[in-house]
């Protein structure tokens, strides 16, 4: 398997072992530095990451939980597999759910400064869907509502998205979703959750997140807001 050209050296933290393994190995997926149906070696892994091979099996098999890693006994264990635009759109609707939620919570309780964050984020991700620039949109669309989550203070809502975000996220392909969804929408869209934050209307937030998401109550033509 092609390992990063830089050796990882595992820092002493306070946090396990395994989990400093698992972030690690998670963020070479999630970057596509290990690409999807990559095999992964555990001799490869332990030169790289500079452990012994118990912390990162524990770690692979915290990754198989949330499907970024495929594991057959005595066959393999590889990076998990891309399938159809259909399960990027399942993905990208159960995002949908949890965001819109976090959205009707968070919004309404932004601080000042929060807002602006996240108004500097979703600028950036209106001027990635104008460049058809896949990875910007990715990047800034998923750190926005990761930090709503956040901000909703609901200890339950970020354990949820805690566990399944990096599996969904991982499923959705944003360089294909770029090619599937109107651009012309995903700005209106994006502008709308951004006026939304404005206002600290949750609900609007709401709405925006359903039709961003292409949630199935949301008819295209229809107005995010629903004004």
């Amino acid at each position: 398997m092609p390992i990063p050209v830089t050796k990882q050296s595992v820092a002493p933290k306070r946090v396990l072992l395994r989990d400093v393994v698992r972030d690690q190995i998670r963020d070479a997926i999630m970057d596509g530095t290990l690409k999807p149906g990559e095999t992964l070696q555990d001799e490869a892994l332990q030169e790289w990451l500079g452990t012994s091979r118990t912390p990162i099996r524990d770690a692979l098999n915290e990754l198989a939980r949330v499907g970024l890693i495929e594991m057959e006994p005595n066959r393999y264990t590889r990076v998990a597999m891309l399938h159809s635009d259909s399960e990027a759109l399942e993905a990208l609707a159960v995002l949908g759910v949890i965001y819109g939620g976090a959205a009707a919570i968070a919004i309404p309780a932004l601080t000042a400064a929060q807002a602006r964050e996240l108004d500097k984020l979703l600028s950036q991700a209106i001027a990635g869907v104008k460049d058809a620039d896949a990875d910007r949109i990715r990047a800034n669309v998923l750190t926005a509502y990761g930090k709503l989550v956040e901000h909703s203070k609901n200890t339950l809502l970020i354990k949820l998205f805690r566990e399944t975000v990096d599996g969904l996220s991982y499923k959705i392909r944003v360089a294909r979703l770029v090619q599937i969804l109107d651009s012309e929408s995903t700005v209106r869209f994006l502008n709308e959750l951004s006026a939304a934050i404005a206002e600290r209307d949750g609900l609007r937030g709401r709405r925006a997140t359903d039709a961003l998401f292409q949630l199935p109550n949301f008819r295209p033509g229809e107005e995010a807001s629903g004004r």
